[in-house]
C-alpha cells in the first residue's frame, strides 16, 4: 500500500484519507490500496507517523476490497 498527497484519491474504493492532525504527517495523505508493494527492511527507518487503530481497521478493509475478499 502507497501513501500519497493526492487527496482526490480518497474517493477511490478502499482508500482511506489520513489527516494530517491524527498521523503526525507533514500533510494529508491517503492510503492508496490500489498499490500494494513490498518494501526491504533495510530501507525502512524512523517512523513518519501514526495510525490509530480504527484507521488501521479502515486501511486493512480496504486492501481486502481490492483482493475481493
Amino acid at each position: 500500500m502507497v501513501l500519497t498527497s493526492n487527496v482526490r484519491l480518497a474517493s477511490a474504493a478502499g482508500n482511506v484519507l489520513l489527516p494530517k492532525k491524527a498521523t503526525g504527517l507533514d500533510r494529508e495523505s491517503v492510503a492508496n490500496v490500489s498499490q500494494i508493494t513490498t518494501v526491504d527492511r533495510e530501507f525502512l527507518r524512523d517512523p513518519a507517523g501514526r495510525l490509530s487503530p480504527a484507521k488501521l481497521e479502515a486501511i486493512l478493509r480496504g486492501v481486502d476490497v481490492m483482493l475481493g475478499r
